[in-house]
């Protein structure tokens, strides 16, 4: 047996598949972070970036994908109300990322813990009256290939009205420029008709 395969079976035989899979995500996180700076200029390309936007708390464990077959405005994505949510949205292109923008209405979603990994630095911005804005633009002479922003809400209810629906709403875009998006209907409740999570309707 060699050192790897006796350092592999130390490491998995004392963790089970849940730990394993945790790290393991943590490992391909850190891996999109280091390797988010361009080395060479900006490519003008047809090719649209790619970008996805998780959600993890209670009752939700949910990728959203740009490029899905899934037609996301047919589906509602319940939250209970009061409890932390987390975020993270990940926009990457190979010929260079121009922006990333995230909106969220504050009457649903309290931002807590705005982060961002890597640079350019993002900005955090209240439209008046309850538009949150988390927005980061590039800089065509330094660029990156993908940009990687997170965060934590809080799921409120304000209206107090369990069937209002609120969007979050994520944009982004190269440098040609293709724009890409992804809307996510979301109802924040104590009483969800068939429980928490993504629902097709």
């Amino acid at each position: 047996m060699t050192t790897t395969q006796t350092f592999r079976n130390l490491i998995t035989g004392s963790m089970n598949t849940k730990q394993i899979t945790k790290i393991a995500c943590a490992i391909l996180v850190l891996f999109s972070m280091i390797a988010c700076k361009k080395e060479t200029p900006v490519t003008v390309d047809s090719v649209k970036p790619k970008m996805q936007l998780q959600i993890t708390g209670y009752g939700v464990n949910k990728t959203f994908y740009s490029d899905s077959v899934d037609y996301y405005s047919t589906g509602t994505l319940f939250l209970k109300t009061d409890e932390i949510y987390t975020y993270t949205v990940l926009i990457s292109d190979a010929g260079g990322v121009r922006s990333l923008q995230m909106t969220a209405d504050t009457n649903a979603f309290a931002i807590r813990y705005p982060e961002l990994t890597g640079t350019p630095a993002f900005t955090n911005t209240i439209l008046s009256p309850v538009t949150f804005i988390q927005k980061i633009i590039g800089d065509r002479g330094n660029p990156f290939i993908s940009f990687l922003m997170s965060g934590k809400f809080i799921a409120q209810n304000k209206t107090h009205n369990n069937t209002d629906t609120y969007v979050i709403q994520c944009l982004g875009s190269d440098y040609t420029p293709n724009l890409v998006g992804l809307n996510i209907p979301c109802v924040t409740t104590n009483q969800p008709p068939h429980g928490y999570g993504w629902k097709e309707l």
